[in-house]
Protein backbone atom coordinates (compact mmCIF):
# COMPACT_ATOMS: atom_id res chain seq x y z
CA UNK A 1 0.00 0.00 0.00
CA UNK A 2 2.85 2.40 0.78
CA UNK A 3 4.33 1.87 -2.68
CA UNK A 4 0.95 2.59 -4.29
CA UNK A 5 0.44 5.68 -2.13
CA UNK A 6 3.91 6.97 -3.02
CA UNK A 7 3.31 6.40 -6.72
CA UNK A 8 -0.11 8.08 -6.65
CA UNK A 9 1.29 11.00 -4.64
CA UNK A 10 4.15 11.45 -7.12
CA UNK A 11 1.60 11.67 -9.95
CA UNK A 12 -0.35 14.25 -7.88
CA UNK A 13 -3.42 12.03 -7.77
CA UNK A 14 -3.68 11.77 -3.98
CA UNK A 15 -2.36 13.59 -0.96
CA UNK A 16 -1.58 11.58 2.16
CA UNK A 17 -1.25 13.62 5.34
CA UNK A 18 -1.29 12.21 8.87
CA UNK A 19 -2.83 8.88 7.75
CA UNK A 20 -5.54 10.72 5.78
CA UNK A 21 -5.83 10.08 2.07
CA UNK A 22 -7.33 12.74 -0.19
CA UNK A 23 -8.08 12.58 -3.91
CA UNK A 24 -6.37 15.65 -5.37
CA UNK A 25 -6.92 15.47 -9.12
CA UNK A 26 -9.57 13.12 -10.48
CA UNK A 27 -8.51 14.00 -14.04
CA UNK A 28 -5.02 12.69 -13.31
CA UNK A 29 -6.55 9.52 -11.85
CA UNK A 30 -8.43 8.97 -15.11
CA UNK A 31 -5.28 9.53 -17.16
CA UNK A 32 -3.37 7.06 -14.98
CA UNK A 33 -6.07 4.40 -15.41
CA UNK A 34 -5.86 4.82 -19.19
CA UNK A 35 -2.10 4.31 -19.23
CA UNK A 36 -1.91 1.58 -16.59
CA UNK A 37 -1.31 -1.10 -19.19
CA UNK A 38 -4.15 -3.41 -18.15
CA UNK A 39 -4.70 -6.08 -20.81
CA UNK A 40 -7.53 -4.78 -23.07
CA UNK A 41 -9.91 -7.75 -22.68
CA UNK A 42 -9.66 -7.78 -18.90
CA UNK A 43 -9.98 -4.01 -18.87
CA UNK A 44 -13.17 -4.22 -20.96
CA UNK A 45 -14.72 -6.74 -18.57
CA UNK A 46 -13.87 -4.62 -15.54
CA UNK A 47 -15.07 -1.42 -17.19
CA UNK A 48 -18.38 -2.99 -18.24
CA UNK A 49 -19.04 -3.96 -14.62
CA UNK A 50 -18.17 -0.49 -13.39
CA UNK A 51 -20.02 1.40 -16.15
CA UNK A 52 -23.29 -0.22 -15.07
CA UNK A 53 -23.00 1.16 -11.53
CA UNK A 54 -24.52 4.34 -10.13
CA UNK A 55 -22.32 7.42 -9.84
CA UNK A 56 -22.16 6.92 -6.06
CA UNK A 57 -20.93 3.34 -6.48
CA UNK A 58 -18.39 4.49 -9.07
CA UNK A 59 -17.09 7.26 -6.83
CA UNK A 60 -16.71 4.84 -3.93
CA UNK A 61 -14.73 2.46 -6.15
CA UNK A 62 -12.49 5.28 -7.39
CA UNK A 63 -11.78 6.43 -3.85
CA UNK A 64 -11.14 2.86 -2.72
CA UNK A 65 -8.76 2.30 -5.66
CA UNK A 66 -6.91 5.47 -4.73
CA UNK A 67 -6.49 4.22 -1.17
CA UNK A 68 -5.11 0.91 -2.41
CA UNK A 69 -5.88 -2.68 -3.37
CA UNK A 70 -6.91 -3.23 0.25
CA UNK A 71 -8.78 -0.47 2.05
CA UNK A 72 -10.33 0.07 5.45
CA UNK A 73 -14.04 0.77 5.35
CA UNK A 74 -13.77 3.61 7.88
CA UNK A 75 -11.14 5.36 5.75
CA UNK A 76 -13.28 4.93 2.63
CA UNK A 77 -16.24 6.42 4.49
CA UNK A 78 -14.21 9.38 5.73
CA UNK A 79 -12.70 10.23 2.33
CA UNK A 80 -16.05 9.76 0.57
CA UNK A 81 -17.75 12.05 3.09
CA UNK A 82 -15.21 14.79 2.36
CA UNK A 83 -15.32 14.45 -1.43
CA UNK A 84 -18.97 13.76 -2.15
CA UNK A 85 -21.08 16.74 -3.17
CA UNK A 86 -24.32 14.75 -3.25
CA UNK A 87 -26.50 13.45 -0.46
CA UNK A 88 -24.28 12.18 2.35
CA UNK A 89 -24.21 8.45 3.06
CA UNK A 90 -24.54 7.06 6.53
CA UNK A 91 -22.44 4.08 7.58
CA UNK A 92 -25.23 1.55 6.97
CA UNK A 93 -25.70 2.81 3.40
CA UNK A 94 -21.97 2.44 2.76
CA UNK A 95 -22.08 -1.13 4.10
CA UNK A 96 -25.03 -1.82 1.78
CA UNK A 97 -23.15 -0.48 -1.24
CA UNK A 98 -20.08 -2.54 -0.34
CA UNK A 99 -22.32 -5.62 -0.08
CA UNK A 100 -23.64 -4.89 -3.60
CA UNK A 101 -20.08 -4.48 -4.88
CA UNK A 102 -19.19 -7.77 -3.22
CA UNK A 103 -22.18 -9.45 -4.92
CA UNK A 104 -20.85 -8.12 -8.25
CA UNK A 105 -17.47 -9.67 -7.35
CA UNK A 106 -15.65 -6.34 -7.45
CA UNK A 107 -14.59 -6.27 -3.77
CA UNK A 108 -14.54 -8.68 -0.87
CA UNK A 109 -14.48 -8.27 2.90
CA UNK A 110 -11.08 -9.54 4.02
CA UNK A 111 -10.95 -8.45 7.67
CA UNK A 112 -13.61 -7.72 10.25
CA UNK A 113 -11.64 -5.83 12.90
CA UNK A 114 -11.29 -3.21 11.59
CA UNK A 115 -13.57 -3.86 8.60
CA UNK A 116 -11.32 -4.06 5.56
CA UNK A 117 -12.05 -4.85 1.91
CA UNK A 118 -9.89 -5.80 -1.06
CA UNK A 119 -10.44 -5.60 -4.77
CA UNK A 120 -11.05 -9.00 -6.32
CA UNK A 121 -9.41 -8.13 -9.65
Amino acid sequence: TEVLNTMLESKEIILVNKNQCELVRSDRFSMYKESAGIEPTLRAVIMSKIDGLSSTHQLLLKIAATIGRTFRVDMLYEVFSQLSTGTPLDASQLVGILAELQDKRLVELTETDPPTCSFRM
